[in-house]
Formats: structure tokens, C-alpha cells, sequence
């Protein structure tokens, strides 16, 4: 028997129970008992996340800003966009723009919004907001104690060779510069898409 839903009956999940299992200073964990639409029960470990704020800032000559620094998760030294975590009720925009001045030492004079993306929707409930950063002024670094990057520009043909090649791997980072280069490619007024 198959479940793929033909009825449209996907809204039928039901939580149950939920329990944290685990508080930590990031993100919490959560063991849930779900309502299947069938019916049945399932268990379903959850990782709870404020969410978070991601930003491509465009340099005035057209160049993408990034930042590399060692990630743990990859045991790797990574090219990504500037980003952090936002604050419980903290508005996305705002948490974009402070972490890209804290991060990269530039503020912005005009920033657009350019997607959401959930980048573990199966067990993550992080939800990262990324935006447009354009009409970049020195601002003043301001990086955490733990944190150790070092600041890029690179061309927008060279960032997509970049994730051609592997190199650039962060999902936050592929979805910003492919939207941002779509954008480019298709619609007038931005910089960026003949470099």
C-alpha cells in the first residue's frame, strides 16, 4: 500500500507531545509524538531554532562580499555569505544588517529581500532570511569572541565557478548568489551579471 497522498490529506499531521530533550545555547532539541493522516502515531526528534538572517552585500564596484571562516559542521574552512542568528523577536532585516556590519565592517544605504529557505525542513525548524545588501559604507567590525573570518570580494562569474567547481557548499551561500545571479541575468537595474 502506498502513502502518497492523492487526497490531499497532508494537513491531517497532529502533534501530540511535545518534550525537550535537550537545551543548549544555540538551539533547543525536541522529542514529538505526531498523528499520522492515516491514523497511526510516529515519533519525530525536532532541532528548535530562532532562525536566521543572511545577507549578500554588493560592493559598489559590483563585487560579492563574503566571508570564510572554519565551520564545525563541515571540518572545513568555508566561502559563505555573512550571517548569524537572530534574537528571539527579532526582526530579520535588522539581524541582517548587524551581522553584516559586525562580520564585514560595511552597513548598507538600500537592502532588498530576496528569499526564506528551511535547510533541513525534515528535522530543522530553522528558517534563514537572506537578503540583498547594496550602497555599502564603512561601518565598523564587531566579531564574537569565537568567531575568526576573513573578509573576500569576488566577481559574480567567478563566486558561480566557485560553486561549479565545489568549492562553495553552504546551502545558505548556493541559494543567495543563484538567486542573486537569476536576478541579474533576467532583470535590469542590478549589478553584477556580465562580470
Amino acid at each position: 500500500m502506498s502513502n502518497i497522498d492523492k487526497n490531499n490529506k497532508m494537513e491531517n499531521f497532529e502533534c501530540l507531545e511535545t518534550k525537550t530533550i535537550y537545551e543548549g545555547k544555540l538551539f533547543n532539541v525536541e522529542h514529538r509524538r505526531l498523528r499520522l493522516p492515516d491514523g497511526k502515531e510516529a515519533q519525530w526528534d525536532m532541532v528548535k531554532h530562532n532562525g536566521a538572517a543572511a545577507v549578500l552585500p554588493i560592493t559598489n564596484d559590483g563585487k560579492l562580499l563574503l566571508v570564510r571562516q572554519y565551520r564545525e559542521g563541515a571540518k572545513a574552512i568555508t566561502l559563505e555569505l555573512p550571517a548569524g542568528k537572530l534574537d528571539p523577536g527579532e526582526d530579520p532585516e535588522t539581524c541582517a544588517l548587524r551581522e553584516m556590519e559586525e562580520e564585514t565592517g560595511w552597513r548598507a544605504e538600500k537592502i532588498k529581500f530576496l528569499m526564506r529557505l528551511h535547510p533541513a525542513s525534515a528535522y530543522l525548524s530553522e528558517v534563514i532570511h537572506i537578503y540583498l545588501a547594496e550602497g555599502l559604507k564603512p561601518g565598523k567590525v564587531n566579531l564574537d569572541a569565537d568567531e575568526f573570518v576573513t573578509i573576500e570580494t569576488h566577481s559574480l562569474a567567478d563566486v558561480l565557478q566557485m560553486i561549479d567547481d565545489g568549492e562553495i557548499t553552504d546551502s545558505k551561500t548556493l541559494a543567495g548568489v543563484l538567486y542573486y545571479a537569476r536576478l541579474c541575468y533576467h532583470t535590469s537595474g542590478l549589478q553584477g551579471g556580465n562580470d
